[in-house]
């Protein structure tokens, strides 16, 4: 879990253009979620351009998805969860 996390933290182009990405590893930049929200942010905020909206709407349904997913793991488990306040 901490890997994943780790490694999706990393993989999401904040400070840094995907472009600088090596061929080889840009697959994993492609199917991050948070790495299409910031390429399209920064197209909007940065360049004035229109995202595309094919692109925009595939990556709303993969963040719809996990967070249904998320939410229903979530009820699934709730007993089990310690919260700390």
């Amino acid at each position: 879990m901490w890997v994943t996390l780790q490694l999706t933290f990393w993989l999401t182009p904040i400070i840094y253009n995907d472009t600088m990405i090596p061929e080889r590893w840009r697959w994993l930049v492609v199917y991050n979620p948070l790495a299409r929200i910031m390429l399209y942010s920064r197209q909007v905020l940065i360049y004035a351009e229109f995202p595309d909206w094919v692109g925009v709407l595939k990556t709303s349904l993969v963040a719809l998805s996990v967070a249904i997913v998320g939410w229903f793991s979530f009820q699934r488990l709730q007993l089990r969860v310690v919260e700390h306040y």
